[in-house]
């Protein structure tokens, strides 16, 4: 365990108090402005070495045709997305409407079968 230097029975020599969050920022602020500026006093500054020169950037031939989009291009990128539960929801509605036409049909044809058969 590490030991304090400051018993327990005495007072902090200049205790800060905190009023609200603006002092307690401007004081974290001021606190750590001061340990980096302590801190770059001891160590040397680096020698400055000369920066690299910046990558060429590449022309539209090296590119191609990539960089030109096919059709229309909407601003925004998600502009020409459709809700997808509304896409749902309509799908599941057409294979209802779907199904229960189907099932209207095949009822029609076998009550025609059924009348031809009564007849003869």
């Amino acid at each position: 365990m590490y030991q304090t230097k400051r018993q327990v029975n005495v007072s902090a020599p200049n205790p800060l108090v905190i009023q609200d969050m603006t002092h307690m920022c401007k004081f974290a602020y001021e606190f750590y402005a001061e340990k980096v500026a302590a801190l770059q006093k001891l160590v040397p500054a680096p020698a400055s070495a000369p920066a690299p020169a910046p990558a060429p950037l590449p022309t539209e031939e090296a590119l191609g045709e990539t960089t030109k989009p096919a059709g229309k291009v909407s601003q925004h990128p998600g502009a020409d997305d459709k809700d997808s539960e509304e896409e749902e929801e309509k799908g599941v509605e057409d294979e209802k409407t779907r199904e229960t036409k189907k099932e209207e049909e095949e009822e029609e044809d076998v009550k025609e079968i059924v009348n031809e058969v009564a007849d003869a």
